[in-house]
């Protein structure tokens, strides 16, 4: 991440007491040594500690070590540790296409990560995890400077893509099918067809014809009741 500093400053301590301190400019090494120092004060040994001016993004811890004679502590190890910073992209899918109305969405789709314009990693999208993914554990930085993540979609067929949103609140990736209805029309113009004949169909031509002449008979019966009566 291009955090690491220039230089850190190191303080000696005598029995508790600053004496002594040094600027370290680590591209001139990781080492310095304290020199010509007091062994012994109103003839007690003294005790020597170092401590480490705060480092910006770094935890720091010291360990003593010594090589030579017992109870004699010949330096100090300092550790410096830096956690890069992580960050997360929610990726969202959406589908307008009248609920599958032509029934060719795709059972999943691909969806690419990339940093600055490099691919990095993709995820098959499904309904089973509601076409949503998040990308965990991105790092935040690449040598001090921020990542720019994007996302792009493998193609899908009758579909047109659409992506919106940012990294900071994740990205929606849109597919839009234009579904388009077909209307029956009637040609008045094709000939009808002849229904065909059948035993039903004579049957129900008979009855009609029967019912017919009975109404007529009925009806001349009464015109001639009618004329005798007058």
């Amino acid at each position: 991440d291009n955090k690491r500093p220039e230089k850190i400053t190191i303080n000696l301590l005598a029995d508790g007491v600053k004496i002594d301190s040094k600027v370290i400019n680590l591209a001139d090494g990781l080492e310095y040594e304290f020199t010509n120092l007091d062994r012994l004060k109103n003839g007690k040994k003294i005790k020597y500690t170092i401590t480490e001016d705060a480092v910006d993004n770094y935890s720091t811890s010291i360990k003593e070590y010594a090589t030579g004679e017992e109870n004699t502590i010949d330096g100090f190890d300092i550790t410096n540790s830096y956690t890069p910073e992580k960050t997360s992209l929610t990726v969202n899918k959406v589908w307008i296409d009248e609920n599958d109305f032509d029934k060719i969405r795709p059972d999943s789709v691909e969806i690419e990560l990339y940093a600055n314009g490099e691919k990095i990693d993709s995820k098959e999208l499904t309904s089973k995890d509601n076409w949503t993914y998040i990308f965990n554990e991105l790092d935040m930085y690449s040598s001090g400077e921020k990542i720019k993540y994007t996302v792009k979609e493998k193609v899908t067929k009758g579909y047109i893509s659409k992506i919106s949103g940012n990294q900071e609140e994740g990205y929606t990736i849109t597919n839009t099918h234009k579904v388009e209805h077909k209307e029956e029309t009637i040609d008045n113009d094709k000939p009808k067809e002849d229904n065909p004949i059948t035993l039903d169909s004579i049957i129900k031509y008979i009855s009609i014809f029967g019912v017919s002449i009975i109404l007529l008979v009925l009806g001349i019966t009464v015109y001639i009741k009618n004329r005798k009566e007058a």
